[in-house]
Parts: C-alpha cells; sequence; structure tokens
C-alpha cells in the first residue's frame, strides 16, 4: 500500500512511501484513537492510497507569510 503524507493546510505532498501490511504497524498510526484516526486519515481506494494529513514546516510557522516555490495554497 502506498502511504501519502499530505500538508493539510497547503496540499503539498510531503512524502509518499510504499509500506507491506506489517509496515504501517511501524507508522504508528494504530497509537491515534479513533476520531483522530477520521480525522487524518482518508483512502483513496480506487488508487490503493492511504492519505495522512499533518503539517508541512511553511505552514507551522504562522508568522511566515512565504510559500516556497512551486506550492499551490488551497483554501
Amino acid at each position: 500500500m502506498r502511504v501519502r503524507y499530505v500538508c493539510d493546510r497547503c496540499g503539498h505532498l510531503m512524502s509518499e512511501l510504499t509500506v507491506t501490511p506489517q509496515g504501517l504497524k511501524k507508522l504508528g498510526l494504530y497509537q491515534l484513537t479513533e476520531a483522530e484516526r477520521e480525522d487524518i486519515i482518508k483512502y483513496d481506494e480506487g488508487a490503493g492510497v492511504m492519505i495522512v494529513s499533518t503539517i508541512c514546516d511553511c505552514c507551522l510557522e504562522p508568522e511566515t507569510e512565504e510559500i516556497r516555490p512551486g506550492y499551490t495554497v488551497m483554501h
């Protein structure tokens, strides 16, 4: 299965991994509560992709108005 980490604020694809079912356990997502999993993890079953919402470094720093070249800001 592929796992994509995508910024929840700007939509930047931060990372994409291909993992085995055993590898999914190593990501630690099982430690989330059911509500957290529903909020953070989405599935594109047709593409076989798990999408994990996170926040990129640019969006973590609210005082920084700059967006990195090539990023698309999604509102």
